[in-house]
């Protein structure tokens, strides 16, 4: 397997009549912090989206974890957590039966599960709050929450 987190080579993705990315080659390192700043329209979305399984190039191929994203979507998907900007939550369960129920769609297993749940709720300071229902959450704390979630699976 390859030392970089995420690869792109020569990829390209066009929406109809218009090129979002053309021809984008770059490497992050695994543990590498890397970030995506440009106007709008610059594609920095649609790359996103592509590593995130969400769609794939026109042209060229992703690499997340050494899985290309085209050929191995699932074990993409095993490998990587994605919190868009506009996430929705459940609002009618506890936070503990949120991170529990995508624990389990997750594929985390049932020995680890619990284990899990209970680590990303203290990491984010969500433990007090495990048996409150999301519904009477501020935003910020649903976004804590969403954090939570894509941590799961480490």
């Amino acid at each position: 397997m390859s030392s970089n987190a995420i690869v792109f080579r020569h990829v390209t993705h066009d929406y109809g009549g218009h090129t979002a990315l053309d021809d984008v080659s770059f490497a992050v390192a695994s543990g590498e912090i890397y970030g995506f700043i440009g106007p709008n329209g610059a594609g920095k979305t649609t790359a996103i989206r592509c590593i995130a399984t969400l769609m794939e190039p026109t042209a060229g191929t992703v690499e997340v974890m050494g899985h290309d994203i085209s050929i191995e979507p699932e074990a993409v998907r095993r490998r990587l957590g994605y919190m868009p900007d506009h996430a929705g939550v459940y609002d009618r369960v506890t936070v503990r039966e949120y991170l529990e129920f995508f624990a389990d769609a997750y594929g985390v297993g049932a020995v680890t599960s619990y284990a899990a749940v209970e680590r990303v709720m203290r990491l984010t300071d969500l433990a007090k709050l495990a048996d409150r229902l999301v519904v009477s959450m501020s935003k910020g704390m649903k976004q804590r929450l969403q954090l939570a979630r894509v941590m799961l699976h480490d």
